[in-house]
Formats: structure tokens, sequence, C-alpha cells
């Protein structure tokens, strides 16, 4: 009985969803490009694209685009389809798109002003209610100086109908603008031009499979996954005898040398076949986001001619929708923001066996601080995030109008906000959380500059102890500092959680901390004339 009332409600929330769907939002205008598709009657599926009419709205950035525009931006022919595995099951639909001249070939073109090609997504957020996660991760990983799929946000209509905020964003594919490795054309099949360049993934299986298993250590990593790698460029369909045997025999050289016990040596070891910095960059930004499927599924690798470099690289990055918090359902503790991913079970066994190297630990240890120092701070990631949301902020409220899931668990959420801010907030402090987590395994104290301290104190001016605390802390000033009247306490997103107004003179001040999460707070103490701050470090 409990089963059956389950399924009935689930049964009775995609009614209502799609009751509200067909009951339309009132929606004329948007500072967000419209796109609109025309099926033409025909159905869309996942198996194969449909020619459909395709017309796109938009005057340029922050101009008011209408639905009644009669100037197109774009308008003409594009092959659709429904994109994703698990998310197919949601009523709101992501879209691959192929723009296509009316004989079917292919028509490059720079939507949104975006660098033209012909193949794009439209991912339509549905669990990820901050709609947030994928461009979250695209946007950590372009300010490591990587490729990562550009974006806009958009609104869709589909047959006129309105379908709510999507993401558009680029298809990972060989291009001088997206993956930038040489053409492999059917001739290329000997010397250099047969070493690049190569998009190679691993990912979940599809019916058309084209690829081949790859090795696994099974005496030092027997729970770790067995990867299945698939051509990605050239297609599988489309790739030489000689290239696949070229591409498959580059890899297993590298795992063998990854699994022997020189595999540190400089010149022997794996050094020799991968680009060191794209791995670490690419294990990085995996470990930030640490959505589930991360080292296992959607992972993507290239390598591009050994006269232009021609070692193996990691990257792009892609798919972090349930990443940031948001799933329940592993035991790999994704959605803790304490963990490494890269040593959890069911990953590709590569990364755990770098992070094994002194160098290539040392290595990472120094790009994250770099990082963190320069364009991975709270501050930075908080202000795109708002950035985004308050530009979209009118678009975002028609898109929960038609999709009523704020409140409403949706798979797999760990989290369910009630409002959209909650969402967001929740979606910032994590964020928060997981960076600071990463600053401790490093000794890495982060300490935010928009919070315009006048001065931060190390000095016996102020002592806090115990730091780091546990339920309780005590401030102490020296002599010659004055008398403070108030105690306030900062988290690292700028918020302030403690405040104690004090009276008379008070020399030692008990702070209570028990009701503080674990983290660093940055301490201002105020007097009648001086402002004085310290760093204070909560564990429980």
């Amino acid at each position: 009985m409990k089963k059956l009332y389950i399924n009935l409600t689930l049964v009775l929330f995609f009614v209502l969803t799609n009751f509200n769907l067909y009951s339309q939002v009132n929606f004329t205008e948007s500072n967000l490009p419209i796109f609109k598709i025309y099926t033409l009657g025909q159905a869309i599926d996942a198996e194969e694209k449909a020619m459909m009419d395709l017309i796109v709205l938009w005057r340029g950035d922050d101009q008011i685009n209408s639905v009644n525009d009669a100037v197109f931006h774009y308008a003409g022919k594009a092959g659709i389809e429904y994109k994703g595995q698990s998310s197919l099951e949601f009523p709101k639909k992501s879209f691959s798109i192929e723009l296509r001249q009316f004989d079917s070939s292919d028509y490059e073109f720079p939507l949104c002003g975006l660098p033209k090609e012909s193949d794009w997504v439209l991912s339509g957020p549905y669990s990820d209610k901050s709609l947030l996660r994928h461009i979250t991760a695209y946007n950590l990983a372009q300010s490591t100086g990587r490729y990562a799929p550009r974006f806009k946000l958009i609104e869709l209509m589909l047959d006129d109908v309105y379908r709510g905020v999507y993401i558009l964003m680029e298809k990972i594919k060989r291009d001088g603008d997206r993956v930038d490795i040489k053409k492999l054309t059917e001739d290329d099949i000997s010397g250099n031009d047969l070493t690049g360049g190569y998009i190679i993934k691993v990912d979940k299986v599809d019916s058309a499979f084209y690829g081949w298993t790859g090795h696994v250590d099974q005496f030092n990593y027997p729970d770790q996954f067995q990867i299945v790698f698939q051509y990605e460029y050239p297609r599988g369909e489309e790739i030489m005898p000689q290239q696949e045997n070229y591409i498959q025999e580059y890899i297993e050289e590298f795992e063998e040398e990854l699994g022997e016990s020189h595999f540190t040596d400089p010149f022997d070891g794996y050094n020799a076949f991968i680009d060191v910095a794209s791995f670490i960059d690419y294990m990085l930004v995996r470990e930030v986001g640490k959505d589930v499927d991360s080292y296992r599924y959607s992972t993507y690798f290239h390598k591009n001619q050994n006269s232009q470099g021609g070692k193996l690289k990691a990257g792009p990055a892609w798919d972090f929708d349930t990443g940031f918090g948001n799933e329940n359902y592993s035991s790999s503790g994704a959605r803790d923001s304490s963990g490494w991913m890269y040593a959890t079970q069911n990953r590709i066994w590569w990364f755990k066996r770098l992070m094994e190297d002194p160098a290539y630990a040392t290595q990472f240890e120094t790009r994250y601080t770099n990082l963190r120092s320069t364009v991975w701070g709270n501050h930075q990631i908080n202000h795109f995030i708002d950035s985004v949301t308050n530009h979209a902020a009118d678009a975002i409220e028609r898109n929960f109008e038609l999709w009523p899931i704020l409140g409403v668990y949706v798979w797999p959420n760990y989290f369910v906000g009630n409002t959209y801010e909650e969402e967001k907030d929740y979606l910032k402090a994590w964020i928060n959380e997981r960076m600071l987590w990463m600053d401790n395994q490093f000794g890495y104290s982060y300490i935010d500059p928009t919070l315009n301290i006048e001065e931060v104190v190390t000095t016996e001016a102020i002592k806090l102890y115990p730091n780091p605390a546990q339920s309780i802390a005590y401030l102490e000033l020296a002599e010659n500092a004055g008398w403070a009247n108030e105690i306030q306490l900062f988290d690292l997103a700028g918020k302030m959680v403690y405040n104690q107004k004090l009276s008379g003179f008070n020399r030692i001040v008990n702070i209570e901390t028990s009701q503080l999460a674990n983290g660093v707070y940055l301490t201002k103490v105020l007097g009648p004339h001086f402002e004085l701050s310290h760093k204070l470090i909560v564990t429980h």
C-alpha cells in the first residue's frame, strides 16, 4: 500500500505539473534571448534528430526581446532531438540542436554572440532548482584558462507554448573555438598525421557503441571502475582502423606505465603520455563540484598531433547537475562538502594513482592555492551566482510559475528549498563549505577581501583561545587596546552570524560557538575609536 501511495503521488505531481504547463505563463518579453522551436507536427525523441524550424529573438545583451519581434537573430532549420539519459524522465526535457541548411547540411551560426558552430545544447535544469550548477562549474573551469562550454541563459517556447529557462551551451566538439585539435581525415593514417586529434569519452554506453575497454589494475585498485572508452571524434562510424589502433595503443601504453612501480619517473613514467597540468585543473574542477558521476561518466579526454604538443589532456569539464550537494542516493559521499571524490569506489583509477605521486600531489596543492588566491575566491564565486540570478530574475520567476517544484522533492535532491532564494543560498553555502574543507587539507587560510576590514591583527592586541574552538572561545584584549563595545563574527560569505553587545570595561569576553557551523570566521572587535579583527576557527 505504501508503494502504491508513493506511485500515485508521483503521478499526481506530474499530472499537475503538465496541467500547469498547458495553462501557459504570461510571457511577452524577456531580457534573455528567446528561442522558438516549431515541430511542424513531428514528434521529438532521443533517437534521431527531426528537421524543425527554429527562430531566435535576440537584440543583443541587456536588450529587451519581445515574443512578437519581427526581426530575427536566427530563423532557419534545425535538427532537434531530446538529450540526456536519466533526465529524460523529467517533464522538462533538454535538447540537442544542429543548425541546418534547407538541404539538411550543417549550418554554422554564432548564436547569441557565441562563436559560430552548428551543434548546440539546450539544457533544461529541472532537479537542479538553482538552475546554476552546470554554468557555475563551467565558469570555474574557464577561469583556469582551460576551454569549457560557453553558455547563455535563454527562455524557450515550443510550438508557442512557454517551456521555461534553459541554458544554451556549446556541445563538446573539435573546433578552433572549442576543443582546438587538428582535424583528422580518412587519409591521416600514418606518421605525424595519425597522432591527432582525437576526443574520447568515458560515459554510459548507448546502443550505437564504438570504442574499447580499458585496463584496470585489479591488484592495486580492485574497487575501481572498468573503463569503457568511446570515440567522440572522429565518430565511431567514421574513424579509420589505423586511427582506432593508434589511440587505443597510446592509452594502453599510458595505463601500463601508470601501473608500473617506476610510474613517477619524469621521463619514462606517466609524464611521457599526459599533460599533467590539464589533469590537475580537470581534477580540481571536479573536486569542487563533486558531481556524483565524477571520474566515471561524462569524462572527456583529447589529444592533438605530436607536432602540436601531442600529450593526452583531460577535459573539457561536462555535466554537473548532480553536483554541488544535489544528490541523495549514492554511497560515495558526493552530497557532503568533505572528502575527495577521486578516492571513492568505482572511479577511473588513473586519478587515484596519480595522486600517489608526491610530485603530482604537490603540483595539485600548489595549483589549488594559486586558483583560490586569484580567481576562485568565495567573493568571486558568489558574485558570479548573484550576477546571473539578478540578470535573470524575471525569467527565473516565470520558470517556477510554469514548473511549481520549489518545496517539492525531485530526484535526486538532497536539499529541498521552499523558495528560489533558499535553493541559491544552499548552493553558495555548499560551495563555501566545500572550499573551506579543501583549504584545510592544504593548510590554506582564505579571508574574503570584500569584507573591507581595516586591520587584520595577528599581534597580541587580540588573543582568541582556544583556536580552533568547540563550544566556547575567549577573546582577550591587551591592556593598551582600549575597551570593546561590540563583537561580531562573519562567515566566509560575509554574513554576520554572531553579535554581542558589551557594557562596561571587558578585558576577557566569552564567545559562544556551540551553535556555529564548523568553519573559519572573521571576528570583529569594535571599540569607541578602533576596529580590530582576528580569524577564529570553529570545529565540533
